[in-house]
């Protein structure tokens, strides 16, 4: 499964990857995140792991994160793991104004045993991407003017 989604965020391009990278941050847009650890290599570069658990109601999920390419400030591509589910998101952030930057996020999914089901709903993986970097937005947006 594949697909795009985009926002465009009233800030600059400088901030905007700055807060995208900064875990002391990411709970702030991305509710359920109860820990993420760097466990190999440097934030955010080439090569770099991190152990992620969210919480969803009561499930809890761990993943692994694995930094597959930095090419900062333009693009940051990175894999998601986790049993019977890989998704690799490929961010690219583009400097509209000198105050605005539209931030492109291409996602594939792949899935295998039980979990192939989740293909048969692309559609609320869709919403669940664009309601993620909705909340990015208006976190980003809100942290720039204070």
């Amino acid at each position: 499964m594949r697909y795009t989604t985009e926002t465009t965020i009233d800030a600059p391009r400088e901030i905007v990857v700055e807060l995208f990278t900064d875990p002391t941050h990411f709970a702030d847009w991305q509710p359920g995140l109860e820990r993420y650890e760097l466990i190999k290599g440097s934030q955010a570069q080439d090569g770099a792991e991190a152990e992620l658990v969210t919480r969803a109601g009561s499930r809890t999920t761990a993943m692994t994160e694995i930094v597959e390419h930095n090419s900062l400030p333009d693009e940051l591509d990175v894999i998601y793991e986790t049993k019977g589910v890989w998704n690799r998101s490929v961010n690219r952030f583009v400097s509209e104004s000198p105050e605005s930057t539209r931030w492109v996020s291409d996602n594939e999914f792949r899935f295998t045993g039980a979990r192939k089901a989740l293909a048969l709903l692309p559609g609320s993986f869709k919403k669940e991407s664009a309601e993620t970097m909705e909340r990015f937005k208006t976190f980003a947006e809100r942290t720039r003017v204070s």
